[in-house]
Formats: structure tokens, sequence, C-alpha cells
């Protein structure tokens, strides 16, 4: 884990304040011979809502990776859904993974549209890659896909609207190493089947994030430490407010100070002017600043 990971997560959580609506039961799973788990189960219930998820594994030395998935659901016992659900393409072409038996795959919310949700939470593995949320409307309407990368999302509620928060991952990696890294906030809704990104509709969450994100980028330069990654996600969340003109003069400043720099930044990424360059590029292109 990056070393400002576990503060980022804190202010993340504290910042969204988002609760989730679904009661979770426990999970099973049946062995095979061997004692790796080949079935996996979960049910879930949300009022007179039922789902449960049975996935079928394929059983690896320290993981297990995904072959199907069936989910079948009930209101006040009557049949709703039974069927299986088609595996995302991130999980068609490489694999997802089930870690161990505790992690949770299935969740029920009211995202719109009269009826609850069923979202499938799947992860195609590796080091830092990646959640892939699988949404399956209960009701009328398009099941929806999107893959949330490095962060990953959380469902809960910002005046009543139902929202999936998480982070810019384009900005992993982007200017230093993975653990230096860090990433804006992004929020995202669910309309007709499509994701949206809605996160410049929440100023007030993005300004929080952004003193959160402040604070933290004075206690690196205190230390002289790699700032190249925390300045990003400020910048971001500054420039997303209409502080375009404030980034480039703190850009400026720290520049001139070595901040961005040998020997106070990691071997990766651009350093110096070249990437105060990059930054306004990338922020610009991305829509941050305007």
């Amino acid at each position: 884990m990056r070393p400002l990971a576990a503060a980022a997560a804190a202010l993340f959580a504290v910042v969204l304040a988002l609760a989730c609506d679904t009661v979770s039961q426990a999970g099973a799973a049946r062995r095979d011979g061997a004692g790796a788990p080949a079935i996996h189960v979960e049910t879930v219930r949300l009022r007179e809502w039922r789902a449960t998820l049975t996935v079928r594994l394929e059983v690896r030395e320290s993981f297990s990776t995904l072959k199907g998935i069936h989910l079948g659901v009930t209101l006040r016992g009557a049949p709703v859904l039974d069927r299986e659900v088609r595996l995302p393409s991130a999980c068609r072409d490489g694999g997802c993974t089930v870690i161990d038996d505790t992690i949770r795959m299935l969740e029920l919310h009211d995202l719109g549209g009269g009826r609850p949700s069923a979202v499938l939470w799947l992860f195609t593995g590796g080091a830092h890659c990646c959640s892939v949320a699988q949404v399956v409307p209960l009701g009328v309407g398009k099941a929806a896909v999107r893959n949330f990368g490095n962060p990953g999302a959380s469902i809960g509620r910002i005046g009543g609207v139902p929202v999936f928060a998480s982070q810019d991952d384009r900005f992993s990696y982007l200017y230093t190493s993975y653990a230096a890294s860090v990433r804006p906030l992004q929020l995202w809704r669910l309309h007709e089947g499509r994701f949206s990104d809605v996160t410049a509709s929440y100023p007030g969450r993005v300004a929080a994030d952004a003193r959160g994100l402040e604070a933290e980028l004075a206690k690196l330069l205190r230390r002289k430490e790699e700032v190249r990654g925390m300045f990003s996600a400020w910048a971001a969340d500054t420039c997303m407010l209409g502080g375009r003109v404030r980034v480039e003069a703190r850009l400026r400043e720290l520049l001139a100070a070595g901040a961005f720099s040998p020997p106070r930044t990691e071997d990766l990424g651009p350093t110096g002017p070249r990437y105060g360059a990059a930054l306004l590029r990338d922020l610009t292109r991305w829509g941050y600043c305007r």
C-alpha cells in the first residue's frame, strides 16, 4: 500500500459520508476434494427483496477464477429473476478472481427505476487492478458495467441521490510511482444503463477533497518528500472548481523551490518544468482545467 493510502482512504470515506442500504447475509462455499472452494454462494436482502448469487469457480493454487454466475431473486418469496449472468468482457478475457471466501460480491441497491438493482463486484486480479461493477436491474432497464480500476468504488447517497464514489484512476502511475500516486475524487451516476461522471455537480464534495489533499501536500512539502502525485490530485480538484490561476501560481512557486525536481522526486515520471507542462496538458485535456 502506498504511504498515504490509509490517510487518503479515510479522508475519502469522511468526505463522502455514504451509507449502504443493503443488508448482507453470510456467504457459503462448497469445496472440492482438494479443499479449495468450487462454488461461492452469497445471499443479500433489501426490504422484501432477497437475492442469491451462485458463482462457479475454477480452483487454482492461491485463488479461484470465475467460470459462471447465476443470480436468483425473489420478492416476498415469489421468483422475480432466475438466470445466468453474462460475465463482462474484463472477466472473459483474462478471467476474474475470488481472492478468498470472505470477499463480498453481491449488493442490492435502489439506483432508480422503481425496483432495486443487483450490483456484482468483480476483481480482475493483478497487483493493483481492477474492480468492476456489473449492475443488473431487477425491473425494466439496461444492464451496465464499469471498470473502476485500482480505486474501486462504493455506493451511497448524496442528498438522497445514489452515486458510485471512486477516484480518477488515470492518475495512477501518471507522474510518479504507484506508491506516490494520488487520485482526485470521482462521483458517478447510473442512468438508463450508462454511467455518467457527475463529479462537477457536487462542488462541495470536490472542495472538501481538495482541502484534505492540500493539508497532506503541506506535510510532504515540510518533509521535502515526493509531492508530484499529491499536487496533481489537488490541482485537478482545484481546477474543477475554477481555480486554474491558483494552480498555475502554486505550480510556478514550487517549481522555483525545486519541489518537483531531484533529489526530492523519485526516478519515475517527468520532473521540473516537464512535470508542470505535462500536468497542465493532462488537466486541460481531461476537462479539469478550462
